[in-house]
């Protein structure tokens, strides 16, 4: 087993929510920050690498909400590990206080090397210094010493590809200009433990593209990372070893395909099943059931599923159609399948029917998916019915091989799937 790269030591966070008639905290000026920031950095010194000391809180009768609660995890030196949850989980917090931009309620952090903190991108620009100015100050106050910045100077600007606007205030800069410089003067940084938190998203795609390539040099120059994303297959590309969080506390540790199975089996609805009454006058959907390749409606790549709408038809009916729509959390169409394209009608007398699409490849990409499913009469194509937002799943890898290794073949289509009747 490696050295250690750091420890949590029973960490815990609280933050004071005012409420109405009570008082609100005091916010700190300037002079405190400093005055603050001095103290802790002589403490850190006397005592050691320890993030952190017990904060002393009111009670003024004002609701408490605990970001974290006494969590406890160790980073090996060389680890790459990702950092999992919901919105609200304590992700950001948890890197604030290993980065010493927050403070802990109680509990510690033991820091073994120096720390680079990718989080808030573009923090301590000044918009009417140049870009050549905010680098050196950007560096600076993300522990950067002037000679590394002259050394990595050339190679910050052309990574941002702002060497045209270098000696331009940046106020005059794009907010994607500001980001990408932003971003290369982190990524520059020399260090031991590298946090990075949400940045990948950064400017267009390309610029994405060498962000990601960046980072996958990070991961594999022997640095301790810890990365925090929900972008579930950046997340399965850059690490091995992923924590889930879960308010303010741990819930899994292990290899990152098992926590984001965790994570996102922790993410599902539970509407994988959607009954309704019969109609007595039309063919009717009474009964929508989706059947994926994993318990608790989570579908793996590349692997099966069936989607079965149950039909009620009060009397013979010459030609139904169905059509599906696979609809992304952004409610964007990501694909559709029908009968109509397919040249299938089901000609059904009175009587309950099934009726089967299978998928026997699913082609997504990881993340959330829900259906909307509509019944349609051949005649004009009159829709009978719809129903929307049903059967939700999850595309999670379920193996434990990386998520780039489909990312040539994943993508936002469903390829032959095949329409069955049955009784």
């Amino acid at each position: 087993m490696s050295a250690l790269a750091l420890r949590v030591d029973g960490l815990s966070k609280s933050f004071e929510l005012g409420t109405l008639g009570l008082p609100m905290n005091h916010y700190p000026t300037i002079r405190d920050e400093i005055s603050d920031f001095l103290g802790r950095r002589k403490n850190w010194f006397k005592k050691g690498p320890v993030s952190g000391v017990l904060a002393s809180k009111k009670q003024n009768g004002s609701q408490i909400l605990w970001a974290l609660k006494d969590l406890n995890v160790d980073i090996h030196a060389g680890e790459i590990v990702g950092i999992i949850g919901k919105n609200g989980a304590g992700k950001s917090t948890l890197l604030k206080i290993i980065s010493r931009i927050t403070q802990p309620t109680s509990g510690r952090v033991m820091l073994y090397g120096r720390v680079a903190s990718l989080l808030e991108v573009g923090t301590g620009f000044h918009p009417e210094l140049t870009g050549r100015e905010n680098i050196f100050l950007n560096g600076a106050i993300l522990g950067m010493k002037k000679q590394e910045i002259k050394r990595q100077f050339d190679e910050i600007v052309d990574f941002a590809q702002v060497d045209a606007f270098i000696d331009t205030p940046v106020k005059h800069y794009s907010s994607g200009m500001r980001m990408r410089l932003a971003f290369s003067v982190a990524a520059h940084l020399e260090s031991d433990i590298v946090l990075i938190d949400e940045v990948l998203a950064v400017g267009d795609y390309e610029f994405q593209r060498k962000c990601m390539n960046k980072m996958r040099d990070v991961t594999q120059s022997g640095k301790t990372v810890l990365f925090v994303s929900h972008n579930m297959s950046a997340m399965a590309s850059l690490t091995k070893q992923s924590i889930l969080l879960s308010r303010g506390q741990l819930i899994q540790k292990g290899t990152t395909s098992d926590v984001i199975r965790a994570y996102l089996q922790e993410e599902i609805d539970s509407c994988a099943m959607v009954e309704k009454e019969s109609s007595l006058l039309q063919p009717s959907m009474t009964r929508i059931v989706l059947k994926t390749s994993h318990e608790g409606q989570v579908q793996g790549l590349r692997k099966p599923m069936q989607l079965e709408c149950h039909v009620n038809v009060p009397k013979a009916h010459s030609g139904l159609a169905v059509t599906l729509f696979i609809m992304n959390e952004q409610g964007i169409q990501v694909c559709h399948n029908s009968t109509v394209e397919a040249g299938v009608y089901f000609g059904l007398q009175a009587g309950s029917f099934i009726l089967k699409c299978d998928f026997p490849r699913v082609h997504l990409y990881p993340g959330r998916y829900y259906f909307d499913v509509v019944l349609n009469d051949r005649r004009g194509l009159i829709n009978l019915q719809k129903e929307s937002k049903i059967c939700s799943f999850v595309v999670a890898n379920l193996e434990d091989d990386h998520l780039d290794d489909v990312g040539a073949t994943a993508g936002f289509f469903v390829e032959d799937a095949q329409w069955v009747q049955s009784v």
